[in-house]
């Protein structure tokens, strides 16, 4: 699992309120799995109740959150924007990370095919 790398202030209220639930916060508690939930979840303990959507198991949640997004609800849309820019900033780091290693690579077998 991979720590949760907040970018934001509100990401890093996500992440200080999902060590508080949860004791750590990983990428996969935020964007994967029930990560749409948790994000819905942290956006109405923080009192932005304005969604019609009601906490259920999280997988109708996440439905419903979609559904409301949908019909254009600010609250389900903020969730789901929360859990893309987080999504994207991990794909950002992963394709670095990627990129490192694959030059690293790159190079050591170049070395050792000239020696």
């Amino acid at each position: 699992m991979t720590e949760l790398m907040a970018r934001t202030q509100e990401e890093w209220e996500l992440k200080q309120w999902l060590v508080n639930r949860d004791g750590y916060a990983t990428v996969e508690s935020a964007v994967s799995g029930p990560g749409l939930a948790n994000i819905y979840k942290y956006l109405r303990s923080k009192g932005e109740d304005t969604s019609a959507v009601d906490e259920d198991a999280e997988d109708v949640l996440q439905k419903q959150i979609t559904e409301q997004a949908a019909k254009g609800d600010a609250m389900c849309n903020k969730a789901l924007s929360m859990l893309m820019k987080i999504w994207a900033a991990e794909c950002r780091s992963i394709a670095l990370r990627y990129t490192i290693y694959q030059l690293v690579s790159l190079r050591l077998t170049n070395n050792s095919l000239n020696n």
